[in-house]
């Protein structure tokens, strides 16, 4: 836990300073009071942390991952979101995506400790993960019915945190 706070907070506060518009409350109005909301988001991100990290050190490396731990992998791709300037939700859904689709955490636990934003995010992030496996093939046809799906998705946020994961695995 401490290690990867050690890892996030450097960014997080240089995201911060330069563009504290990315630390709003995802509705663009800094947690409506017309304030800064830094804090409130930061927060957000150790509970986040608080909740994943325990739950990640539970899954064993997935193969041909070299061995690397799930929260590592889950730490990078939270820095990759804080690199893109995505929100607190949408970093937090990043953090916790490997958790839920592993299923040793759910969206219930989600929504108790970081609200329902960042839970309808992680259900989002969830439901692309698995979106591959329900296609049988990538046709033309298939593959624009994909991008629309995609680009009409409830939460666009939710292919970036997906994105940002493939890539990863890369």
């Amino acid at each position: 836990f401490v290690a990867a706070w050690d890892a996030l907070s450097p960014r997080l506060a240089a995201a911060a300073a330069s563009n504290p518009s990315r630390w709003t409350n995802g509705n663009g109005n800094g947690g409506g009071n017309g304030g800064d909301n830094s804090g409130g988001n930061r927060e957000m991100l150790l509970s986040a942390l608080k909740l994943a990290i325990p739950r990640l050190q539970q899954i064993p490396p997935a193969p041909g991952s070299g061995g690397r731990p799930i929260h590592e992998r889950a730490v990078e791709v939270t820095l990759a979101l804080v690199d893109l300037g995505m929100d607190a939700e949408c970093m937090s859904a990043g953090l916790l995506r490997e958790a839920l689709v592993a299923g040793t955490v759910t969206l219930d636990e989600i929504e108790f400790h970081l609200g329902p934003g960042v839970m309808r995010l992680a259900h989002d992030c969830e439901r692309l993960h698995r979106l591959p496996r329900r296609v049988g093939s990538y046709d033309d046809a298939t593959a624009e019915r994909l991008r629309t799906f995609c680009l009409t998705f409830h939460d666009v946020r939710a292919v970036v945190v997906e994105l940002a994961c493939r890539v990863d695995a890369l």
